[in-house]
Formats: structure tokens, sequence, C-alpha cells
């Protein structure tokens, strides 16, 4: 009975480890857009130091007041509605392209920093 104890728990033990693994590098998977309450406050200003060569207006600018629990990509989703379709490198790279001085992955509560606001191409 001790044998089937054991082989029990470490067939557990061997699932747990495997969902884990599977939820880090697969993800959870959603079916439907969880909503977000942001404090990110949009103000639709254009940027005059946007890159006017760059593929043809990939992007405008707005400028937003970072909230509490706000991040780069969560802004972006919100602003462009949960439809960016472009690599997170790309997002950060446009990001860092708009606001020179700053890193992404420092932005400040109540500051306000560029966003892009995706284009949609026809």
């Amino acid at each position: 009975m001790n044998f089937f104890k054991r082989t029990f728990l470490v067939i557990l033990i061997a699932l747990f480890v495997i969902s884990i693994v599977k939820d880090l590098t697969i993800g959870t998977v959603i079916t439907e857009p969880i909503p977000q309450q942001s404090t990110a406050k949009q103000e639709p200003e254009t940027n005059d130091s946007e890159p006017e060569a760059e593929e043809e207006k990939r992007y405008q600018v707005v400028e937003v007041k970072v909230g509490p629990g706000d991040t780069v990509l969560s802004i972006i989703e919100e602003i462009n509605h949960g439809g960016v379709l472009f690599p997170i490198e790309q997002i950060i790279a446009d990001f860092e392209t708009l606001n020179p001085d700053t890193d992404p992955h420092q932005i400040r509560t109540e500051n306000n920093y560029y966003f892009p606001v995706y284009v949609e191409k026809r």
C-alpha cells in the first residue's frame, strides 16, 4: 500500500511541475479579452519630434499620464484597443524613439510620456 501512495505522490508532483512549466512557457489561454481599468489619461497631442520617414506613418503619437500599475505595454494595449499586431520588441523600440531618455521598464506614475497609436494599413 505504501508503494501506491508514493507512486501517486510522484505522479501528482510531476503533473504540477508540468503545468507550471507549460504556464510559464506557453501561457494561459484566454478566449475573451479581460477588461482592464487603467487610470491612464489620454491627451491627444501630436509630437513634432515624431520620425516622419518611418514606414509611412506607422503610428500616431499620444501623450499619456501614467497611473498606478500601468506599464508601457498595458497603456499601448489600452490606447490601441488591444489590437496591436507588432512584436513587443518593435513596440518598445517605438516607445524609446518617442521618449529617448526613458527606460520603458522604469516609467514613473503621474509622469507624462509619448505612446504610439498604431495606424491600420488598408
